[in-house]
């Protein structure tokens, strides 16, 4: 599902319940996404030779241009000194990537807030998310359900575009509705 599809559905929704709606907010798990964004992962990751910029930069304004285009505001938690040293049978690199500081700039032009989490990122999300901060959250898997989020996203590398971010939607309560948990 196109991104932006997935947030006026989330806004029709709301007006149907007669709900106000506020600006929908996701939390973006950052290292693995823009790990990938640098390691050209992402299809649609490619070098411009049109583009005087490094591609690394260029992909990440597209994903932040088509996060606004559709409405959104972002938070973005970036990995912390006191991470894990391992994590999923691999070490983590604890020096920081050049990238991450460029990354921090371009995110605070789009308006969008970032954070350094004192640990893991993925945990400083899923605690924004129970706060009721954010409305969803952006990463590279659905594990982080059994931590209590609602709404995770994961981008779809394969169909998104450079015009369209194409997301694949998995909600609690859907996936509770299909083991017959309600």
């Amino acid at each position: 599902m196109s991104f932006s599809e997935f947030v006026l559905q989330e806004y029709l929704w709301c007006q149907g319940l007669g709900e106000s709606y506020e600006i929908y907010t996701v939390s973006i798990d950052a290292s693995p996404t823009l790990d990938n964004i640098s390691h050209n992962l992402i299809k649609w990751a490619k070098f411009q030779t049109h583009c005087p910029t490094d591609s690394a930069h260029s992909q990440l304004f597209r994903l932040l241009d088509r996060i606004a285009r559709a409405g959104t505001q972002s938070v973005w938690a970036f990995d912390g000194t006191d991470q894990p040293s391992v994590k999923q049978n691999i070490n983590v690199k604890t020096e920081e990537p050049a990238f991450y500081s460029t990354a921090w700039e371009l995110i605070s032009a789009f308006g969008d807030c970032w954070c350094m989490a004192p640990g893991e990122g993925k945990a400083e999300l899923i605690a924004i998310s129970l706060n009721g901060e954010v409305d969803a959250i952006i990463t590279a898997g659905s594990n982080i359900f059994p931590l209590g989020t609602k709404c995770v996203l994961v981008i779809d590398a394969k169909s998104s575009t450079e015009a369209n971010l194409v997301v694949t939607v998995y909600c609690m309560d859907d996936i509770k509705r299909k083991l017959c948990f309600t």
